[in-house]
């Protein structure tokens, strides 16, 4: 499996093959869709090698992998070297896994679920600020002229 790991940079294309990393915080090694200016952009051949080094990469950061690397007092961050490493390793460890196939695909699903009830807790939360809105309005509450 061939990947290239760059720094993000503005300037810099972006690779349809690619996801993006965090490279600075607490949440350093966690992949990401948008890029950010703290972030690795990793750049595979395939569509299949994206979703796999995109899930060992999210397996890695949620496992707290990366934070034996973090270097930094203030702000601790991730070098890319070792982000390399890290994920080398990882592919070396899950080479003829089929059940990594199976775990994408059903991580996926649990993303697809997430999101679901994200937009529904949302909604909820819409209708409760309409339903408080409308018990102020038939108590006669009012903010003072805001």
């Amino acid at each position: 499996m061939q990947f290239t790991v760059k720094t993000y940079s503005p300037r810099q294309p972006i690779h349809q093959n690619g996801f993006f990393v965090l490279s600075k915080g607490l949440n350093s090694g966690r992949p990401i869709s948008e890029p950010c200016p703290n972030s690795y952009q990793v750049i595979c051949h395939t569509l299949e090698e994206k979703e796999t080094l995109e899930l060992l990469c999210f397996c890695l950061w949620q496992s707290k992998v990366f934070y034996l690397d973090l270097v930094g007092s203030v702000i601790p961050f991730l070098r890319i070297g070792d982000f390399r490493k890290a994920l080398l390793k990882a592919i070396e460890c899950s080479i003829d896994k089929p059940e990594l196939n199976k775990l994408s695909g059903n991580i996926q699903k649990l993303n697809a679920l997430e999101s679901q009830y994200r937009t529904q807790l949302k909604l909820v939360g819409e209708y409760k600020k309409a339903l408080y809105l409308s018990l102020s309005s038939v108590s006669g509450f009012t903010l003072g002229g805001i």
